[in-house]
């Protein structure tokens, strides 16, 4: 198994949640990329999608997938341009969404209406979305219409904003949870 982490807007792979999830799951014996992807203060859609066709050099049914805010709307646009018969082992969405968001016109680009969700779901069975009732960034909403789109597993929780270490994740044995790792 290989699992990639995919990080979002103003983020890296040493922020929140990340290494402790790593460092988890490589007990299990599992090779964990963190995907370090360019100015994620002034995030360019083209320059991300480069990134991760450059550094996702696994794609089959042992290939898995955990990303955050702005790294779900990356992830889907990647997995959406690989070929039609492209199967993975599933994702995770965390805090994921797929509209315009009105705090952070910045991102607009990143925005895609037409995804083929289609497509996204045949890729794998294994697709979940996690967001909380009270995420201040992402609305709620915005994730679980996401969830809708691609027939995922929804896990809402009711607090924990916007799953950041400022919002006390450090840790996230729920991501260990969705991908069938937890104890």
């Amino acid at each position: 198994m290989h699992l990639y982490i995919v990080h979002g807007y103003a983020a890296s792979p040493n922020d929140h949640w990340f290494p402790w999830l790593k460092n988890e799951i490589e007990k299990r014996g599992t090779t964990v990329s963190i995907i370090n992807l360019p100015a994620p203060d002034a995030p360019q859609p083209e320059a991300w999608q480069r990134t991760l066709e450059r550094e996702i050099t696994e794609l089959n049914d042992d290939t898995y997938f955990v990303a955050h805010s702005l790294g779900c709307l990356a992830l889907l646009r990647f997995l959406e341009s690989r070929s039609a018969d492209t199967k993975v082992g599933g994702y995770v969405l965390v805090s994921g969404f797929n509209a315009l968001l009105s705090i952070l016109p910045q991102l607009d680009g990143f925005h895609k209406p037409d995804l083929d969700y289609d497509k996204l779901m045949q890729m794998t069975s294994e697709r979940t979305v996690i967001a909380a009732r009270d995420d201040t960034i992402v609305p709620f909403m915005l994730s679980q219409e996401l969830a809708h789109f691609l027939d995922a597993r929804f896990i809402a929780v009711e607090r924990g904003n916007h799953f950041m270490a400022s919002d006390g994740f450090t840790e996230f044995p729920l991501v260990l949870d969705a991908l069938g790792q937890g104890n």
